[in-house]
Protein backbone atom coordinates (compact mmCIF):
# COMPACT_ATOMS: atom_id res chain seq x y z
CA UNK A 1 0.00 0.00 0.00
CA UNK A 2 1.55 3.63 -1.25
CA UNK A 3 1.54 6.39 0.40
CA UNK A 4 -0.23 7.88 -2.32
CA UNK A 5 -3.26 5.46 -2.28
CA UNK A 6 -3.72 5.69 1.19
CA UNK A 7 -3.85 9.16 0.90
CA UNK A 8 -6.71 8.78 -1.49
CA UNK A 9 -8.84 6.26 0.81
CA UNK A 10 -8.76 9.16 3.71
CA UNK A 11 -9.44 11.89 1.07
CA UNK A 12 -12.75 9.98 -0.37
CA UNK A 13 -13.58 9.24 3.66
CA UNK A 14 -13.43 12.47 4.76
CA UNK A 15 -16.66 13.21 1.60
CA UNK A 16 -18.82 11.42 4.28
CA UNK A 17 -17.09 13.35 7.01
CA UNK A 18 -17.87 13.51 10.70
CA UNK A 19 -20.32 16.28 11.85
CA UNK A 20 -20.59 18.01 14.79
CA UNK A 21 -21.41 21.14 16.71
CA UNK A 22 -19.49 22.56 19.98
CA UNK A 23 -19.84 25.31 22.78
CA UNK A 24 -18.47 26.19 25.52
CA UNK A 25 -18.43 29.07 28.49
CA UNK A 26 -15.85 29.69 30.90
CA UNK A 27 -15.83 32.70 33.88
CA UNK A 28 -13.94 33.75 36.63
CA UNK A 29 -17.26 32.75 38.92
CA UNK A 30 -16.73 34.23 42.41
CA UNK A 31 -12.90 34.77 42.39
CA UNK A 32 -11.12 38.04 40.83
CA UNK A 33 -8.95 35.66 38.61
CA UNK A 34 -10.17 32.84 35.78
CA UNK A 35 -7.21 30.09 35.79
CA UNK A 36 -9.32 27.94 33.26
CA UNK A 37 -8.66 27.63 29.45
CA UNK A 38 -10.68 25.85 26.89
CA UNK A 39 -9.26 25.01 23.21
CA UNK A 40 -11.21 23.72 20.04
CA UNK A 41 -9.75 22.93 16.78
CA UNK A 42 -12.73 21.91 14.34
CA UNK A 43 -10.69 21.31 10.93
CA UNK A 44 -12.15 20.07 7.34
CA UNK A 45 -11.71 17.69 4.81
CA UNK A 46 -8.36 15.70 4.84
CA UNK A 47 -7.04 17.25 9.06
CA UNK A 48 -10.73 16.02 9.80
CA UNK A 49 -10.07 12.33 8.57
CA UNK A 50 -6.80 12.72 9.75
CA UNK A 51 -6.86 14.00 13.11
CA UNK A 52 -10.75 14.71 13.32
CA UNK A 53 -11.93 17.40 16.11
CA UNK A 54 -9.87 18.30 19.55
CA UNK A 55 -10.97 20.01 22.22
CA UNK A 56 -9.01 20.58 25.25
CA UNK A 57 -9.57 22.03 28.84
CA UNK A 58 -7.41 22.91 31.39
CA UNK A 59 -7.64 24.15 35.41
CA UNK A 60 -5.26 26.43 36.75
CA UNK A 61 -4.81 25.48 41.01
CA UNK A 62 -5.69 28.18 43.74
CA UNK A 63 -2.54 27.60 45.15
CA UNK A 64 0.05 29.03 42.16
CA UNK A 65 -0.24 33.01 41.34
CA UNK A 66 1.18 31.60 37.67
CA UNK A 67 -1.12 28.63 37.21
CA UNK A 68 -3.63 30.30 34.38
CA UNK A 69 -0.32 30.37 32.38
CA UNK A 70 0.29 26.95 32.44
CA UNK A 71 -3.37 26.49 31.63
CA UNK A 72 -2.74 28.59 28.81
CA UNK A 73 0.15 26.82 27.38
CA UNK A 74 -1.55 23.30 27.82
CA UNK A 75 -4.54 24.35 25.70
CA UNK A 76 -2.63 26.50 23.28
CA UNK A 77 0.44 23.83 22.94
CA UNK A 78 -1.68 21.03 22.81
CA UNK A 79 -4.60 22.32 20.11
CA UNK A 80 -1.13 23.67 17.91
CA UNK A 81 1.04 20.81 18.09
CA UNK A 82 -0.95 17.61 17.80
CA UNK A 83 -2.02 18.65 14.72
CA UNK A 84 1.48 18.98 13.61
CA UNK A 85 2.07 15.54 14.59
CA UNK A 86 2.96 13.13 11.52
CA UNK A 87 -0.07 11.04 9.59
CA UNK A 88 1.72 8.00 10.71
CA UNK A 89 0.96 8.40 14.00
CA UNK A 90 -1.95 6.72 15.70
CA UNK A 91 -4.56 9.60 18.03
CA UNK A 92 -3.15 7.33 20.81
CA UNK A 93 0.46 8.17 19.78
CA UNK A 94 0.21 11.81 18.81
CA UNK A 95 -1.88 12.82 21.80
CA UNK A 96 0.04 11.42 24.09
CA UNK A 97 3.50 12.73 23.01
CA UNK A 98 1.87 16.10 22.62
CA UNK A 99 1.09 15.97 26.43
CA UNK A 100 4.15 14.83 27.36
CA UNK A 101 5.97 16.89 25.87
CA UNK A 102 4.02 19.92 27.29
CA UNK A 103 4.51 18.33 30.52
CA UNK A 104 8.67 18.00 30.07
CA UNK A 105 8.40 21.89 29.16
CA UNK A 106 6.07 23.07 31.84
CA UNK A 107 8.17 21.07 34.30
CA UNK A 108 11.47 22.26 32.98
CA UNK A 109 10.43 25.61 33.25
CA UNK A 110 9.79 24.99 37.19
CA UNK A 111 13.20 23.89 37.76
CA UNK A 112 14.40 26.48 36.10
CA UNK A 113 12.79 28.94 38.67
CA UNK A 114 13.80 26.20 41.48
CA UNK A 115 10.10 26.01 42.36
CA UNK A 116 10.31 23.63 45.88
CA UNK A 117 6.65 23.79 46.09
CA UNK A 118 4.77 22.62 42.56
CA UNK A 119 1.68 24.34 44.45
CA UNK A 120 3.19 26.99 43.66
CA UNK A 121 4.73 26.22 40.27
CA UNK A 122 3.50 25.93 36.52
CA UNK A 123 0.88 22.77 36.88
CA UNK A 124 -2.75 22.39 35.74
CA UNK A 125 -5.20 19.53 35.17
CA UNK A 126 -5.40 18.86 31.29
CA UNK A 127 -8.03 16.84 29.81
CA UNK A 128 -8.19 16.48 26.05
CA UNK A 129 -11.33 15.07 24.01
CA UNK A 130 -10.91 14.07 20.37
CA UNK A 131 -13.76 12.93 18.22
CA UNK A 132 -12.26 11.26 14.84
CA UNK A 133 -14.25 8.75 12.12
CA UNK A 134 -16.90 7.04 14.43
CA UNK A 135 -14.49 7.24 18.07
CA UNK A 136 -13.62 9.16 20.54
CA UNK A 137 -10.49 9.11 22.16
CA UNK A 138 -9.74 10.93 26.22
CA UNK A 139 -6.46 11.85 27.64
CA UNK A 140 -6.81 13.17 31.06
CA UNK A 141 -4.90 14.06 33.86
CA UNK A 142 -6.33 16.18 36.74
CA UNK A 143 -9.90 16.42 38.21
CA UNK A 144 -11.41 17.75 35.26
CA UNK A 145 -14.75 16.00 34.30
CA UNK A 146 -15.85 14.36 30.77
CA UNK A 147 -19.47 12.80 30.78
CA UNK A 148 -21.48 11.77 27.79
CA UNK A 149 -24.94 12.54 27.81
CA UNK A 150 -27.30 9.63 25.61
CA UNK A 151 -30.57 8.61 25.51
CA UNK A 152 -31.18 10.78 28.88
CA UNK A 153 -28.38 9.03 30.97
CA UNK A 154 -25.37 10.95 32.05
CA UNK A 155 -22.13 8.14 31.82
CA UNK A 156 -18.86 9.48 33.64
CA UNK A 157 -15.81 9.03 31.48
CA UNK A 158 -13.08 10.18 33.57
CA UNK A 159 -11.99 9.48 37.22
CA UNK A 160 -10.94 12.38 39.32
CA UNK A 161 -7.16 12.03 40.28
CA UNK A 162 -7.40 13.79 43.73
CA UNK A 163 -6.47 12.37 47.32
CA UNK A 164 -9.02 12.66 49.94
CA UNK A 165 -7.75 13.03 53.39
CA UNK A 166 -10.62 14.50 54.97
CA UNK A 167 -14.14 15.46 54.79
CA UNK A 168 -12.79 19.64 54.52
CA UNK A 169 -8.82 18.89 53.19
CA UNK A 170 -8.15 16.70 49.21
CA UNK A 171 -5.06 17.65 47.22
CA UNK A 172 -4.76 16.80 43.73
CA UNK A 173 -2.93 13.52 42.91
CA UNK A 174 -1.63 14.52 38.91
CA UNK A 175 -1.16 17.64 37.67
CA UNK A 176 0.77 18.65 34.12
CA UNK A 177 3.82 20.36 35.10
CA UNK A 178 3.89 18.92 38.68
CA UNK A 179 6.68 15.63 37.42
CA UNK A 180 8.94 14.77 35.08
CA UNK A 181 6.80 12.51 33.96
CA UNK A 182 2.95 12.49 33.67
CA UNK A 183 0.63 9.65 34.00
CA UNK A 184 -2.38 10.15 31.26
CA UNK A 185 -5.46 7.86 31.54
CA UNK A 186 -7.00 7.09 28.17
CA UNK A 187 -9.69 5.68 27.27
CA UNK A 188 -11.65 5.06 22.93
CA UNK A 189 -15.04 4.85 22.72
CA UNK A 190 -17.58 4.41 19.44
CA UNK A 191 -19.35 7.23 18.84
CA UNK A 192 -23.40 7.27 18.07
CA UNK A 193 -24.72 10.03 16.25
CA UNK A 194 -26.39 12.26 19.02
CA UNK A 195 -24.53 12.03 22.00
CA UNK A 196 -23.48 14.82 23.62
CA UNK A 197 -19.82 15.11 25.79
CA UNK A 198 -19.85 17.52 28.31
CA UNK A 199 -16.93 18.58 29.93
CA UNK A 200 -16.36 20.42 32.51
CA UNK A 201 -13.85 21.85 35.57
CA UNK A 202 -14.18 20.93 39.09
CA UNK A 203 -16.08 24.32 39.80
CA UNK A 204 -19.38 22.92 37.58
CA UNK A 205 -20.16 19.57 38.31
CA UNK A 206 -20.40 19.70 42.23
CA UNK A 207 -23.33 22.34 41.95
CA UNK A 208 -25.17 21.29 38.76
CA UNK A 209 -27.50 18.05 39.30
CA UNK A 210 -28.88 15.93 36.69
CA UNK A 211 -32.53 17.67 36.07
CA UNK A 212 -30.69 21.00 35.88
CA UNK A 213 -28.05 19.56 32.98
CA UNK A 214 -30.63 17.94 31.40
CA UNK A 215 -32.79 21.02 31.50
CA UNK A 216 -30.08 23.36 30.30
CA UNK A 217 -29.31 21.19 27.07
CA UNK A 218 -32.57 21.55 26.08
CA UNK A 219 -31.62 24.67 24.73
CA UNK A 220 -31.12 25.03 21.19
CA UNK A 221 -27.56 26.71 21.47
CA UNK A 222 -25.04 24.88 22.48
CA UNK A 223 -22.94 28.12 23.32
CA UNK A 224 -26.61 29.48 25.53
CA UNK A 225 -26.29 25.63 27.55
CA UNK A 226 -22.97 26.12 28.39
CA UNK A 227 -23.43 29.40 30.02
CA UNK A 228 -26.48 28.36 31.63
CA UNK A 229 -24.38 25.44 33.01
CA UNK A 230 -21.48 27.93 34.82
CA UNK A 231 -24.70 30.43 35.59
CA UNK A 232 -26.40 27.56 37.46
CA UNK A 233 -23.28 26.47 39.34
CA UNK A 234 -22.49 29.78 40.80
CA UNK A 235 -25.88 30.13 41.74
CA UNK A 236 -25.96 26.82 43.90
CA UNK A 237 -22.67 28.13 45.48
CA UNK A 238 -19.54 27.13 43.43
CA UNK A 239 -16.71 28.75 44.90
CA UNK A 240 -14.56 28.08 41.61
CA UNK A 241 -13.95 29.06 38.34
CA UNK A 242 -16.56 27.64 35.80
CA UNK A 243 -15.87 26.14 32.86
CA UNK A 244 -18.09 24.47 30.58
CA UNK A 245 -17.58 22.46 26.88
CA UNK A 246 -20.11 20.52 25.01
CA UNK A 247 -19.84 18.87 21.61
CA UNK A 248 -22.86 17.26 20.08
CA UNK A 249 -22.16 14.40 17.49
CA UNK A 250 -24.35 15.36 14.30
CA UNK A 251 -23.09 12.95 11.58
CA UNK A 252 -20.94 9.95 11.59
CA UNK A 253 -18.75 8.65 8.19
CA UNK A 254 -20.46 5.74 6.73
CA UNK A 255 -17.73 3.42 7.39
CA UNK A 256 -14.80 2.96 9.58
CA UNK A 257 -11.27 4.66 8.17
CA UNK A 258 -8.70 2.89 6.79
CA UNK A 259 -5.75 1.17 9.48
CA UNK A 260 -3.67 4.08 11.09
CA UNK A 261 -0.32 4.02 9.32
CA UNK A 262 0.75 4.54 12.74
CA UNK A 263 0.01 0.84 13.33
CA UNK A 264 0.94 -0.15 9.87
CA UNK A 265 3.68 1.71 9.26
CA UNK A 266 5.32 1.66 5.46
CA UNK A 267 8.47 -0.03 4.58
CA UNK A 268 11.32 -0.03 1.83
CA UNK A 269 10.14 -2.49 -0.61
CA UNK A 270 14.18 -2.79 -1.80
CA UNK A 271 17.67 -1.31 -0.26
CA UNK A 272 17.82 1.81 -2.28
CA UNK A 273 21.52 3.72 -3.49
CA UNK A 274 22.46 6.25 -5.96
CA UNK A 275 21.02 6.23 -9.14
CA UNK A 276 17.46 5.16 -7.68
CA UNK A 277 14.56 6.99 -7.30
CA UNK A 278 11.86 7.79 -4.96
CA UNK A 279 8.85 9.62 -4.27
CA UNK A 280 10.42 12.29 -7.10
CA UNK A 281 13.73 12.32 -5.58
CA UNK A 282 16.34 10.95 -7.44
CA UNK A 283 19.65 9.10 -5.20
CA UNK A 284 23.02 10.52 -5.84
CA UNK A 285 25.25 9.53 -3.69
CA UNK A 286 26.50 8.27 -0.39
CA UNK A 287 26.78 10.79 2.81
CA UNK A 288 26.45 8.32 5.49
CA UNK A 289 25.39 4.86 5.94
CA UNK A 290 24.45 2.23 8.77
CA UNK A 291 21.99 -0.45 9.79
CA UNK A 292 19.80 2.27 11.33
CA UNK A 293 19.93 4.91 8.58
CA UNK A 294 21.28 6.04 4.93
CA UNK A 295 21.52 9.31 4.23
CA UNK A 296 22.16 10.30 0.71
CA UNK A 297 22.47 13.85 -1.35
CA UNK A 298 19.69 13.52 -3.77
CA UNK A 299 17.66 16.05 -5.71
CA UNK A 300 13.99 16.81 -5.51
CA UNK A 301 11.45 16.86 -8.07
CA UNK A 302 12.23 20.42 -8.71
CA UNK A 303 16.04 19.62 -9.22
CA UNK A 304 16.99 21.56 -5.76
CA UNK A 305 19.88 19.46 -4.10
CA UNK A 306 18.71 18.12 -0.76
CA UNK A 307 19.99 15.72 2.33
CA UNK A 308 17.84 12.84 2.29
CA UNK A 309 17.16 10.52 5.05
CA UNK A 310 16.00 6.72 4.64
CA UNK A 311 15.47 4.19 7.45
CA UNK A 312 18.51 1.52 7.03
CA UNK A 313 17.45 -1.84 4.91
CA UNK A 314 18.48 -3.63 7.89
CA UNK A 315 15.85 -2.41 9.89
CA UNK A 316 12.94 -2.51 7.52
CA UNK A 317 10.65 -4.70 9.22
CA UNK A 318 11.26 -3.14 12.78
CA UNK A 319 8.36 -1.57 13.61
CA UNK A 320 9.29 -0.13 16.32
CA UNK A 321 12.39 1.46 14.43
CA UNK A 322 10.16 2.81 11.98
CA UNK A 323 7.94 4.13 14.84
CA UNK A 324 10.93 5.92 15.98
CA UNK A 325 12.48 7.32 12.36
CA UNK A 326 8.52 8.57 11.89
CA UNK A 327 9.13 10.49 15.11
CA UNK A 328 12.22 12.48 13.58
CA UNK A 329 10.05 14.02 11.26
CA UNK A 330 8.15 16.01 14.05
CA UNK A 331 10.58 17.07 15.77
CA UNK A 332 12.58 18.36 13.23
CA UNK A 333 9.55 19.73 12.25
CA UNK A 334 9.79 21.73 15.35
CA UNK A 335 13.16 23.34 15.37
CA UNK A 336 13.18 26.69 14.21
CA UNK A 337 17.20 27.23 13.61
CA UNK A 338 19.34 29.14 11.64
CA UNK A 339 21.56 25.69 11.71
Amino acid sequence: MSKHSTTAAVNALASARLGVSVGQHSSAGRKTLNQDRMAARLPEDFELAVKGVALAVADGISSSECSQVAAETAVTAFIADYYATPEAWTTKTSARRVIEAINSWLYAQNRHARTVDMNRGLVCTLTVLILKAREAHIFHVGDSRVSRVSDGHIEPLTEDHVTIVSESEQYLGRAVGAQERVDIDYRRLPLRAGDVFLHRTAGVPEYVGARDLAEALQAECLEGAARRLTELALAAGSPDNLTAQLVRVDSLPDELPPPALGDELLSLARELGPGDSIDGFRLLRDVHKTERSHLLLATDPSGARVALKLPGFEARDNPEHLQRFAYEEWIAARIASAH
